[in-house]
Order: C-alpha cells, then structure tokens, then sequence
C-alpha cells in the first residue's frame, strides 16, 4: 500500500528588527597621542588590500602583485608568495596564511615556514571571496558575487554553502559569534544572523538607505550602501 507523504515545514523567516530611533551618538574621550607616536612607510606594495599577523611576521595581500608578502616586524622582507589572482583578504587561522581571491574566485593556503602555497577554487566561477573568519573547525569565506558563505575544512575542501537571499545582496563581512555567523551585506541594509548550519534565525536592520534588496519584500532591489565591516568584542 502506498503511504502518505507528509508535507514539508519550512522554518519562517525571521522578521525584520527594526530599531524605532536611531541610537543617541556617543562621544568618546580624545586623547592627543601624536606626541607619543611615531610612524614609518614601508614602500614597494603597489596595492596592498589586506594584513594579518602570525605571532611573529606580519602578512601583506597585494592584488596587483598577487602576492602576499611576510615581513618582519622591522619592515624586512622575509619572503613573498603567488597566491591566486586579486588577494583581497587575509587571515591566520590553525597555523597556516588563507588569502581569499577575489578576481578568480579562489583560496589559497600557505604554509608560513615552508612557504608552500595550495590554492583551491570556491563555488565555480567568479564569486569573488571578500572575507574571511575561523570558528575553531572551518574556515568561514564570504563571497560578495557568488551572494553566500561558504565553510571550508582546513584541507580546502567545501563542507557547505549558506545563500544569502536577495537581489545582489553582495554579502562583504563575517564574524563568528560562539554557534552563529553575522553576516553583513553590501546591498542589503541589514546584518543577518546563522546558525552554523546555515539557519537563519535573525534580521537586523543597520541602515537607512533605501531601497532594501532583502529578497523578502515584494520588490527588492539594489540599495547601493551598506553595512560593509563586523567584529566581535566576545559581548556584542
């Protein structure tokens, strides 16, 4: 005999919030340090996007060189490595340098003591990897055409892949906050909050430009600015 289907239950989308008026502006105490502070220019980097720091060296992505650059904290050159093409972010997660490309939709791992760099594509085609966060487990890589996120396991391979609905929503930050991701996007005027499993479980308005390219109104569409940057100070 043949047996009933039951329908399938989607989880519903999380409404929107709102804030009813703007946060009262906070004025920080100044403190004239421009006495105490002393700078130096470190040149030859024709465009350098992108830094991250190891515990010793300091790592420079450059997109017009695609290269990454370690430095010593003198301003030395260490070494340079060709990584994939347009370095547009940099970070250092589980021992190793990850430069997400964002001209040919790639990622590359890189050794930093045997210098050894592995590049491994990400979602086909140009997706264009903007940023990048670590969660302990995987690496997290926001992909600003490709319009997800993306979880790599530290032998690049791709665990999953989290949409980010909309009409170009061009998702550009990520932060790790313990089980969720916070994701801001370009075009969508709110940050957006995931389970690791890619549930969305929170919508959180952060600008007043209209109009919204949420995908969850009747006609999205482009907005144009943003939210463009995250972090998480371990509270908020």
């Amino acid at each position: 005999p043949e047996h009933a289907v039951a329908p399938t239950t989607l989880a519903p989308t999380p409404v929107l919030t709102v804030p009813q008026s703007p946060p009262a502006p906070v004025t920080p105490d100044l403190v004239d340090l421009r006495s105490q502070m002393t700078g130096v220019t470190f040149e030859g980097f024709p465009r350098p996007q992108a830094l991250a720091f190891d515990g010793e060296h300091i790592w420079i992505a450059d997109s017009a060189e695609n290269t990454v650059t370690k430095l010593g904290q003198d301003g030395h050159v260490v070494a340079t490595v060709s990584v994939g093409d347009g370095p547009r972010t940099i970070l250092y997660a589980a021992g190793y340098i990850w430069v997400g490309n964002g001209r040919d939709g790639t990622v590359t791992k890189v050794d930093p003591s045997s210098l050894v760099a592995d590049t491994y594509p990400l979602g086909g085609g140009y997706t264009a990897p903007i940023d990048l966060a670590f969660d302990g487990e995987f690496l997290w890589v926001v992909t600003s055409w490709g319009n997800a996120v993306y979880s790599m396991n530290m032998d690049g391979e791709v665990v999953s892949r989290i949409p980010i609905r909309g009409m170009h929503p061009s998702p550009w930050a990520i932060a790790v906050e313990g089980e969720h991701l916070w994701v801001a996007s370009l075009n969508l005027q709110e940050v957006q909050k995931f389970r690791r499993d890619g549930t969305l479980v929170g919508r959180y308005k952060v600008s007043n430009e209209p109009p919204s390219a949420s995908g969850f109104e009747e006609t999205p569409g482009l907005g144009g600015q943003g939210p463009s940057g995250l972090a998480f100070d371990g509270e908020s």
